[in-house]
Parts: C-alpha cells; sequence; structure tokens
C-alpha cells in the first residue's frame, strides 16, 4: 500500500509540474505570435519575413502538444476516481495537483492551516490508492 501512495504521490507531483509548465508554455507561446503579428505588420520588410520564421520555429520548438499528451495521460489515470470523491476533496485536489495550489493557499480557501491542508490531501491519496485496487 505504501508503495502505491508514494505513486499516486510521484505522479500527481509530475501532473502539477506539467501543469505549471503547460501554463508558462502557453504564456512563452503568446508572447511569440505577438511578436509574430507586430512583424506580419511590415509585410513587405525581407528581414521581418525572417524574423517571422525564426519566431515560429521557436515558438514551434516549445513541445507544448509533447507536454499536453504527457499530462493528459497522467490526468486520464487518475480521473476516474478523483470525480467519485466528495465535492469538497474533489475540489481540493484538482486545486492542488492541476491548479497548482500552494498548501497554505488550499488551507486559506478551504478553512485549514497549511499543515492541515496537507494532511488532508494526503488523505485524500491514501483513498485514491484505496480505490485503485
Amino acid at each position: 500500500m505504501e508503495s502505491k501512495i508514494y505513486i499516486i504521490r510521484k505522479d500527481l507531483r509530475a501532473l502539477k509540474k506539467s501543469s505549471r509548465t503547460i501554463k508558462r508554455l502557453i504564456e512563452l507561446q503568446g508572447i511569440h505570435f505577438k511578436r509574430i503579428r507586430a512583424l506580419e505588420a511590415m509585410s513587405n520588410d525581407t528581414q521581418a519575413q525572417a524574423l517571422i520564421e525564426k519566431e515560429k520555429e521557436i515558438a514551434l520548438s516549445l513541445k507544448l502538444k509533447e507536454q499536453i499528451e504527457e499530462s493528459q495521460s497522467l490526468e486520464a489515470k487518475y480521473m476516474d476516481i478523483i470525480s467519485r470523491l466528495d465535492p469538497t476533496d474533489k475540489a481540493m485536489v484538482l486545486d492542488c495537483f492541476l491548479n497548482g495550489m500552494p498548501y497554505w493557499k488550499l488551507g486559506m480557501e478551504y478553512g485549514f492551516a497549511e499543515e492541515g491542508a496537507r494532511k488532508h490531501i494526503e488523505s485524500i491519496v491514501k483513498r485514491i490508492a484505496q480505490r485503485l485496487e
């Protein structure tokens, strides 16, 4: 049981990191697309065209698609069980692991101290492990 809890915790942390990474990549990609639109306003400038191609190359090299695929596979693994949790526990897990909310903020949101939120998340992870059996 402990090893299963360890694996679930590891997967959910990886999901949390992946969610943060996706948010940052989307922001970064947005910056590149804004640059492209600004450069496209200089339509006949050959130097601008070269810069547009470079911006497109950089935007596509961010590997956003791969990161989303990885995140989706982890979500799919646990979403059925998470969806069967009671509404507050479900919201806490999603806020913690999908939205990347820190424990102190979870505590404020759901009426716990930081340590209480951490312990409550741990108990939810244990219930997820039990339901995976």
